[in-house]
Formats: C-alpha cells, sequence, structure tokens
C-alpha cells in the first residue's frame, strides 16, 4: 500500500517535529518522527481495519512516546484503490472545529 501525505498533513508534521525539536532536543524529535512513520507503516498495512472518523476518513494514532505516554497526534487519512492519503496530522489539544473534515 502506498502511502503518501497531503500539503496540509505535511505542514502539521513538520510543525510537531519542531516542536519537539525545541523543546526536547534533536534525539525527541527523531524518535517522535520514527514512531510516526510506524505509525504510517501500520496504517498502510491495513487501513481498512482502523475506525471511521467522518465519512470516508479513517484515523490511526501515533503511538507512544519515550516517556510512556501516548503522542498526542492521530493521522486522518482516506483509502483510495491502493493508496492511502493522509490529510491531516491531528494533534489532540486543538480546537475540533478547525479540522480538515
Amino acid at each position: 500500500m502506498i502511502v503518501r501525505t497531503h500539503a496540509r498533513a505535511d505542514e502539521e508534521l513538520a510543525g510537531a517535529i519542531q516542536y519537539y525539536h525545541r523543546v526536547g532536543g534533536a534525539d525527541l524529535a527523531v524518535r517522535f518522527l520514527k514512531t510516526f512513520d510506524a505509525a504510517m507503516t501500520r496504517i498502510g498495512a491495513d487501513p481498512e481495519s482502523l475506525p471511521i472518523f467522518y465519512e470516508t476518513v479513517r484515523f490511526g494514532p501515533v503511538r507512544r512516546c519515550p516517556l510512556g505516554r501516548p503522542w498526542p497526534y492521530d493521522a486522518l487519512f482516506t483509502v483510495a484503490r491502493n493508496a492511502v492519503a493522509v490529510v491531516s496530522v491531528w494533534h489532540h489539544r486543538r480546537d475540533p472545529k478547525d479540522r480538515p473534515v
């Protein structure tokens, strides 16, 4: 399964990486990115097994951070043929009315 991100998701992911780099250094930013990559691998392996968020948009959590707590992000994505398109990397504290879907 091909996993690709839209520009909005790329911007949100870049913002998260910059934040973790600023508060925890390069090591924390790299760990977040590796966790995000693992989440994309899980999503790409079986996207239909993940819950529907809204209409055709599904979500997959970005799992555990090094401190044992979950990273506060979900990847919102759609599935078409043999491709997964990530439309947003959503932080849990953002206002729900600002969601792209």
